[in-house]
Parts: C-alpha cells; structure tokens; sequence
C-alpha cells in the first residue's frame, strides 16, 4: 500500500501536471470506487471546475477545486496511482476513473485491485476528515515531546499504534518496520513501555526514514504506485536475511494483522 512518501510522490508530480486545468468530462469504468456518488452526479460536479491546489494529508491527496469549498480526495489504498496522459495515449484496462481536461489531457486513476477511492467532500467533510487523522509525523508542530504523549494516553503495541492513523497520520507497514528496526525498538513493545528518550530517538528515525524517502521518490516494488522509487528498504520483506546491524537472521511475525520483519537480537 502506498504511505506517506508514496502519495508524498504522487502529490509532487500532480502539483506541476494538474493545477490550472479545467476538467471536461469524466469517465468512470468501476462505479464503487467514486461511490457514494454516481459516476453522473459526480461528472455534473466535476465538469467546468478547475483544479487549483493539491495537498496531502496522510495517506489521503486532496485536489482543490476553483469554486473554493470542494475537494476531490483521493485514496490510493492497495495499488492505485495516478498519472497524467496526452488523449492519443491507450487507456488501460485498469484506467477505472478518468478526468478528462481541456486541453486533451487526462488523469487517470489506474487500479488493478479497485480498492481506491476517489470522492467530492465539501468543507464539513473535509473538516471530519481532519479531525480523525493524528498530526504529520513531518510537520513541525510535531514534537518529541507531543509524541511521547500521544503514546502515553495509549495502550497497545508500538507498531499497532504507528499503524493507527488517528495517533500518527501515513504511516504504514514498510516505514513503521523501518523506524522500528532503526530505533532498535522491538514492534510488540507496548507504547507506554517506551521512555521519553526511547521515544525520542524514535520519532527522530521516523522524520529521518519519511524524509530520505520522499526524496528517493518512495519505495518502487514494480506495482506502478510511484515511477523509479529509490528507497531501499534495510528490513521490510527481508526476513529471513541477516540484519544489517548485527548480522542475525530477521524473523518475521505478525502484528496489528501486518506482516512485520524485526530483529530479535537488536531489537528490544
């Protein structure tokens, strides 16, 4: 699934390919993945609107549009991308929402799994939405200090609770994995166990992996989500190699319903 540093990705390529245009029309082949909507209230909605910004919150990418109280958010879920095509370029068969503009263009909304989902709030559902999600792991009202509380008014596991997006928002199993092992902090732990040091040294791996990762374009497993991703993982889907630390063979478990890869040895 795309995480933050994915749809961070996305966000960057859409700001320079979609903002200023003006949708035309709309076509949508898998109706469930614009529903409530139909594919005809949401053409009628669309058509004559220009996108003006695109922002990202989370997991979720949210597509401003000119009439200044509408927002097109989007959730790539398990293999959804999305990109921006010339007209004479061959639709896929996965092409299941596209939004065509004026100038011949589209973007297109490719999912092979059809687990995306692509939606019309206005302001009060963009408010709600806000107001589930935890705070940017990245932003900088996002302290040590503001973490360690988060995970102190919590019980459960430290994975389970990186992995919650209302305590900490974008996150997934490949970047949680990744701070975790770097953090030397072992993913069944629970939160609370963690000093305020421990916690610390977390929350600076978590900014540090998100960071490095945004830049190298995010983590490209060939499923089309982000085009040339450059993150080279050091644990997520390598159990059974040795770690990169202390050379011990990384297990693999199960927590929060996640596959998750830790080193018994280095990780406590």
């Amino acid at each position: 699934m795309p995480e933050l540093p994915e749809v961070e990705s996305t966000r960057q390529s859409l700001i320079e390919s979609v903002c200023g245009k003006r949708v035309q029309g709309l076509t949508v082949t898998w109706p469930r993945m614009v529903e409530p909507h139909t594919p005809i209230r949401l053409a009628k909605a669309l058509i004559g609107r220009k996108i003006l910004n695109v922002d990202r919150r989370g997991k979720y990418l949210l597509l401003h549009l000119d009439d200044m109280h509408s927002s097109l958010v989007i959730h790539l879920r398990m293999s959804g991308r999305l990109r921006v095509y010339s007209e004479s370029s061959s639709r896929s068969k996965h092409d299941h929402v596209v939004l065509e503009f004026e100038n011949g263009e589209e973007l297109r909304f490719t999912d092979p799994r059809k687990f995306g989902r692509l939606a019309l709030f206005d302001l009060t559902r963009r408010e709600a939405l806000e107001q589930k999600l935890g705070p940017e792991p990245l932003a900088r009202k996002f302290t040590a200090k503001k973490f360690h509380q988060l995970l102190v008014k919590r019980s459960g596991g430290i994975k389970r609770l990186l992995l919650d997006q209302s305590v900490v928002a974008g996150l997934g199993n490949i970047y949680t994995d990744e701070a975790l092992w770097s953090a030397k902090i072992h993913p069944e732990r629970p939160g609370t166990s963690l000093s305020q040091e421990e916690s610390s040294i977390l929350w600076a791996h978590i900014r540090r992996i998100l960071k490095e990762a945004i830049v190298l374009n995010g983590t490209d497993f060939g499923d089309g989500v982000v085009s040339h991703g450059k993150f080279s993982p050091q644990v997520y889907g390598r159990s059974g190699a040795s770690c990169p630390r202390c050379g011990n063979v990384l297990s693999k478990l199960v927590v929060a319903q996640r596959g998750t890869v830790v080193c018994n040895h280095c990780q406590r």
